[in-house]
């Protein structure tokens, strides 16, 4: 039945299999290649994502977990190979897109293949996933430039790197109880971002247009505390405020100065608000 010429059919025949788990990953993803109706495409991918029966009555936990048994490297090496069929390769990207990847190889190999990605909509719907490790600051600095879908994904980005995406991954794993020791605090890694973020601002400039993106993405991190700033950083914030006439990125900028240890910085940060407060707006 699932050969058969009609579309509803083929749909009925996998839905019913499926129900029994009497497919296994291969033929469903065969499946997937094989057929060209988009319904039983998404349905045979989705079966594939979790082609194993529970261990308990399905329920919401039980789907999440199953999903985090992607196979990354199949999901990559397929969605490669179909570049002449672009509503196959969306499902495929769609997948890799809700997967947890851990650390190790699957999540280098999801990075290099985020680079050789060819549109702004493919790489705004990888991004946020890729964006597990600090070796992918620089891909996330880099979308802050591009359109407001790409921006908004590497700010989703920079706060799955800060919180090591923990929350995504089921907690009894050992490799993400290893991570986790190997930090002092989530608050930590948000700094380190934070420094990261500030330095690439200082060396840009307050009119560069990845600048708006990445201070956005610095008032959504996790800080706790007074964060530390150099003088160069701070200047370049200051300078954020004194050249950009966007009111949201003024405001951005303001909130992130209420959030420093601004030390022997605070008569330059005075002299910059009281300016602002001459202005007409």
């Amino acid at each position: 039945w699932l050969k058969h010429k009609s579309a509803r059919i083929r749909l009925a025949a996998l839905l019913g299999l499926q129900e029994d788990f009497a497919l296994t990953q291969n033929q469903a993803l065969a499946l997937v290649d094989r057929d060209a109706d988009p319904a039983v495409q998404s349905w045979a991918l989705t079966f594939a994502m979790s082609s194993h029966p529970p261990a308990k009555m399905p329920n919401s936990k039980s789907r999440v977990e199953f999903e985090q048994t992607v196979p990354v490297k199949q999901l990559i090496e397929r969605a490669r190979t179909a570049d002449d069929r672009p509503q196959l390769r969306s499902l495929y990207l769609k997948m890799l897109a809700r997967a947890s990847i851990r650390q190790g190889s699957p999540r280098r190999e999801l990075l290099e293949f985020y680079r050789t990605l060819k549109t702004d909509a493919e790489r705004a719907l990888i991004l946020p996933t890729t964006a597990t490790g600090l070796d992918a600051l620089p891909e996330l600095w880099k979308a802050f430039g591009g359109p407001a879908s790409l921006q908004s994904a590497a700010i989703t980005g920079i706060r799955n790197v800060a919180r090591l995406r923990t929350a995504s991954l089921r907690s009894g794993e050992k490799d993400v109880q290893a991570v986790a020791r190997g930090l002092s605090s989530v608050n930590a890694s948000a700094t380190e971002i934070a420094d990261w973020l500030l330095t690439r601002i200082a060396k840009a400039g307050p009119t560069d247009p990845r600048v708006a993106g990445a201070l956005q993405a610095l008032d959504t991190l996790p800080l706790s505390g007074a964060l530390p700033i150099t003088t160069e950083q701070l200047a370049a914030v200051l300078g954020v405020l004194e050249e950009r006439e966007d009111p949201t990125i003024q405001l951005t900028a303001l909130r992130l100065l209420g959030k420093v240890d601004a030390g022997a910085g605070i008569k330059p940060i005075a002299a910059t608000v009281r300016n602002l407060c001459r202005r007409p707006n």
